[in-house]
């Protein structure tokens, strides 16, 4: 007789359980909008539009600030570059980018003619990749910096630098290493 039951209770079982999930899924779903985890605003506006881009969220100009670094896949121990000098020269698709040499004071720009810029309304984004070789072998670099107004004489900067030496061996530290760094850039005069 006993035997007869089991389906049935393992029927009912597997349906209390997937009822219990049911609803632990509709409980994530409520309360992912109110954490901020919401999935980010899809439109079809043309993003060359004018209207995205008001008066007071132009980024074209020259700024200046200092990037603070946190550690990344090879840590940045040496305090002298914890925190660097960068200047950013933006125009509407280029862009320069220039590092205060710590040493001797004078700025020395990276990557020259290579940094683009991707824009909409109040963000940006700079890009640059470039390739060479050294006592490596060959080397891959790649610098992002993501920006945006805190207002029109203040920009928030998210820098990233990512390298493979792509010769190396995976066992050598330092084939591939990145790190990261942010801080707050002043706008010292406009385009």
């Amino acid at each position: 007789m006993l035997y007869t039951f089991l389906p049935i209770a393992k029927t009912l079982s597997i349906f209390v359980k997937m009822k219990r999930l049911i609803s632990y899924i509709i409980v994530i779903l409520g309360i992912f909008p109110l954490i901020g985890c919401s999935t980010p605003r899809i439109s079809s506006v043309n993003a060359s539009s004018p209207t995205l881009l008001h008066e007071n969220e132009n980024i074209n100009g020259e700024w200046e600030g200092l990037l603070t670094f946190q550690e990344g896949i090879l840590s940045v121990k040496d305090p002298a570059f914890r925190t660097l000098q960068y200047r950013l020269v933006l125009g509407s698709s280029e862009a320069q980018v220039f590092a205060k040499n710590t040493i001797s004071g004078v700025w020395e720009e990276a990557m020259p003619q290579l940094f683009r810029v991707s824009r909409t309304g109040s963000n940006a984004v700079l890009q640059a990749t470039d390739s060479g070789k050294d006592e490596d072998g060959t080397w891959v670099e790649t610098w992002i910096f993501v920006l945006t107004n805190r207002s029109t004489e203040e920009l928030q900067v998210e820098f990233v630098r990512m390298v493979n030496n792509i010769d190396l061996p995976i066992s050598v530290p330092g084939k591939v290493f990145s790190y990261g760094g942010s801080g707050k850039f002043v706008k010292l005069r406009g385009r």
